[in-house]
């Protein structure tokens, strides 16, 4: 175990992608296995200090960020244990980073569906934030693909905690050979596709998943099995820029209304006006009169499906299309995806402002 102390040492613990940043704190434990975790826990318990679970730093709400006592790095708990073709499963430690964990699994045709927006991110950090990525329009964030978690809980007691196992009864949760009962929230969650806010609760729910969210503060997370898929090729990628809101929004709308369509989107975002005038300066190739811009991925399942898309886009009168059905194609869209959160950023940065960010999601009706 490595523990660091001095300032210089710690000047990277911190803060997070937020800019959020603390002044001070006691130490950083970094671990390298499971019994060191359940040690510095159990430590911090008795002398009554707060510990920090930690990340990569790349979330954009200061998750990461204490302003006093302890910060635990979970970096060198990045052990890949088992990846299983067959049965389509990975374990495999919280520490893991998820670009690593996706570039080890593709080798084997697998492909891990929530995968976050900053693959630099970890395992564990996606899973107590319950993120989602760019494909999440189709695959959901990442709740849904956690089968289990062995958690160190606060006191240092270790639970391994398999989906299907324990399920809320009468408003109460029981956690197996520790004891430990309690009443879920009693909010009522929105009705939307993406959701993070809070602990996750609902009738019959399962233990699991008021763990997969909870941001490391119901205990630290060590190792997860996660479920996978078979990888997909022939994706298209596509950013369509109207000058017209409404062109924009009846695009939207048939694709969302139109199964053969929308079954196999894989992402579907907007840009407004004032974000495309702010990307100008980095692409001065953005249409002069574009007002709105869509940008969509989607899987080709045969050759007439670019003619159904190339249809649409005619239909709605788009101005200009950049298309990316290469590897390096797609990569320019994605750098174009994730320019704009960079370059607010880079404002905030040089303006010493702090920026907690997050997303807004409401009915689709």
């Amino acid at each position: 175990m490595i523990i660091k102390k001095e300032r210089f040492d710690i000047e990277n613990y911190l803060d997070d992608a937020s800019g959020l940043r603390s002044t001070n704190i006691d130490k950083v434990f970094i671990p390298e296995n499971e019994k060191e975790i359940q040690e510095i826990v159990q430590e911090c318990n008795s002398k009554n200090e707060f510990l920090t679970a930690s990340g990569a730093g790349t979330g954009t709400v200061g998750g990461r960020v204490a302003f006093r006592g302890n910060v635990l790095s979970l970096e060198r708990m990045n052990k890949i244990i088992e990846v299983n073709k067959e049965k389509k499963f990975a374990v495999l430690q919280a520490g893991v980073i998820v670009k690593e964990f996706l570039d080890e699994i593709s080798s084997q045709d697998l492909f891990y569906p929530p995968f976050p927006t900053e693959r630099t991110a970890t395992i564990g950090g996606n899973i107590s934030t319950n993120a989602s990525g760019e494909y999440s329009f189709r695959f959901g964030s990442t709740r849904k693909y956690v089968r289990r978690i062995k958690v160190v809980l606060s006191d240092g007691r270790i639970v391994n905690l398999k989906r299907g196992q324990v399920f809320e009864k009468d408003g109460y949760l029981m956690v197996p050979e520790t004891g430990i009962r309690f009443r879920i929230p009693d909010y009522v969650i929105p009705r939307v596709k993406k959701h993070s806010a809070g602990y996750y609760s609902c009738p019959g729910m399962d233990l699991i998943d008021i763990f997969i969210g909870s941001e490391g503060t119901l205990g630290v997370i060590t190792e997860a099995e996660v479920s996978l898929i078979d990888s997909f090729e022939n994706i298209f990628f596509c950013a369509v820029f109207f000058d017209d809101l409404k062109n924009a929004t009846l695009f939207v709308k048939e694709i969302k209304n139109r199964q053969d369509l929308s079954e196999n989107v894989l992402c579907l975002e907007y840009f407004d006006k004032n974000s495309l005038d702010f990307l100008r300066p980095a692409y001065s190739e953005i249409p002069s009169s574009a007002k709105e811009c869509i940008l969509f991925g989607v899987q080709l399942n045969s050759e007439d499906d670019f003619s159904i898309w190339d249809n649409l886009l005619t239909k709605y009168n788009s101005i200009e299309n950049w298309l990316g059905n290469t590897e390096k194609d797609i990569e320019k869209l994605y750098s174009f995806r994730h320019k704009l959160p960079e370059l607010i950023n880079e404002m905030l940065r040089r303006k010493k402002q702090t920026k907690l960010a997050t997303d807004i999601a409401v009915p689709e009706e």
